[in-house]
């Protein structure tokens, strides 16, 4: 595991971090003595947020939530804890991506109807995307407490930004049937995009 590089780093400054440790790490296996970002123009990646201590409420009181063990209903499926699920979606839903890096977050939990490979790694006109995230239908009420994905201005599939805790007025302006796209905490980056957020540490 890589640590957080400070207490407010937030979950871009630790996806950042944790880049940058494993993009040392294929640079050194590939027999290179400084830092490249060329390994990761062909390599595949799953980074997992797992939190770092128990909370308040959590379902163990020593083990991350992350890695606590989740009710029988869960156990049944064949996983026993959140980095389990997870693993488990994201090997569903990406199986078939080209190099580049999943970024999950273990706080949410998917549930996947089969089959979950329908990912479609293309901008919609056929040309390579840059990145997608995974997003699912919520209530406007439930959407309120949460990340809600905002088309960009060409519309369709494209995202314009993330807006977190927005208000339900507002979010029932872009609504569809009473429903709105909330962020699951996974997404996908391009190698090269990837490689382009590594550059990001020197500035």
């Amino acid at each position: 595991g890589v640590p957080d590089p400070g207490e407010c780093a937030g979950s871009g400054g630790a996806t950042l971090n944790a880049l940058l440790c494993v993009a040392e790490e294929l640079a050194s296996r590939a027999g290179l003595s400084t830092l490249s970002a060329e390994p990761l123009r062909s390599a595949r990646l799953l980074m997992l947020h797992v939190g770092s201590s128990a909370r308040g409420g959590a379902a163990h009181p020593t083990l991350p939530q992350a890695l606590a063990p989740l009710p029988v209903a869960a156990a049944e499926e064949g996983c026993v804890s959140g980095v389990l699920w997870t693993l488990r979606a994201a090997s569903r839903l990406f199986a078939a991506m080209p190099p580049g890096l999943v970024v999950a977050s273990t706080d949410s939990l998917l549930l996947l109807p089969p089959p979950a490979g329908w990912i479609d790694f293309t901008d919609g006109a056929g040309a390579p995307a840059a990145g997608l995230v995974v997003a699912v239908p919520a209530p406007v009420a439930l959407a309120a407490s949460h990340g809600v994905c905002v088309p960009g201005g060409n519309g369709g599939a494209q995202l314009g930004r993330i807006a977190y805790r927005a208000g339900a007025e507002k979010l029932m302006q872009m609504a569809d049937d009473g429903a709105v796209p909330v962020y699951t905490g996974l997404l996908w980056l391009s190698a090269r995009a990837a490689t382009a957020l590594l550059e990001l540490h020197a500035r």
